[in-house]
This record gives C-alpha cells, structure tokens and sequence, in this order.
C-alpha cells in the first residue's frame, strides 16, 4: 500500500504531466515544485522510455501504458500543480478534437486519454473519493488499479 504522501500515477500520465510543466517554463522549478521533487524520477524514466523506443517496442507499450509510477512527497501544493497542468494538456486535447485530427484512431486515443487525466485530476483534487478515503484514513493513491508500479 503507497504511503499516504505518495501518489501512483500511469506511467503516460506522468509522461504528459511531466512535458507539459516543462513547456509551462516550469522545468527549472523552484526547490520543492512538482518539477524539482520528480525531475530525477522523471529523467530515469524518460531515458528508459527513449531507449526501450529503440529496442524493444513491447517492452515500450508495456511500461508506458500498464505500469504505475509512485511520486513520494505529493503535498497538496504539488498535488495543485499537477491538476493544473492536466487542465492545460486536457485543453490542448479539447482544442485538437474540435480542430479533428483526421484519424479515426488518434481521435479515440485522444478521447480515452483526455477522459483518463480528467479522471486522475478528480481523484487528486478528492472529487473522486470514498468517504473513507475523505475522512482521511486512505490516500487517493491508495486504491487499488491492478497496474504494476514502476520501480
């Protein structure tokens, strides 16, 4: 069970958190921004993604799409940073399906993964909690997803 200032996140998620605080000019980061905490997690994930893209495409998939990453000290602050950049990519995805991407297949991946990030940004904002879970006694990241986390 994560501990209760942890966060599991898709691997993709974090991917697409991750590039969009960069692009926000955020890749800097103050000490103790979401950037700064997750930057060495997130550079050894990039350079594995990057490396499994040249050699093994299902080793790729797999990580990519049916591991977790745990991010330690989710604070609300960094929490709030997240959500944020979740409503700027989910915002582009809008901006992309309204202009149509022309593509029957990169339409549905849009949709499921715009639908994926609003949902992440609800159970990290606490909108997407069990009672339980809003009394306290269990973080978001505690409920189970049935992906394997990435280590």
């Amino acid at each position: 069970m994560a501990r209760s200032n942890s966060v599991s996140v898709d691997v993709w998620q974090f991917v697409r958190i991750m590039v969009a605080l960069e692009k926000g000019g955020r890749r800097g980061g103050r000490a103790g921004s979401a950037y700064a905490t997750w930057r060495d997690i997130w550079k050894e994930l990039d350079g594995r993604l990057e490396q499994l893209g040249k050699s093994d495409p299902v080793a790729f998939a797999d990580l990519m799409m049916e591991q977790q990453v745990v991010l330690p000290n989710a604070s609300p602050e960094r929490l709030r940073e997240i959500v944020a950049a979740i409503k700027t990519v989910t915002q582009d995805m809008d901006g992309a399906l309204d202009r149509g991407t022309g593509d029957s297949g990169r339409t549905a991946d849009l949709r499921f993964e715009r639908g994926a990030l609003k949902a992440l940004a609800r159970r990290l904002t606490g909108h997407d909690r069990s009672p339980k879970q809003a009394g306290g006694d269990r973080a978001p990241s505690d409920k189970p997803t049935g992906r394997k986390p990435h280590k």
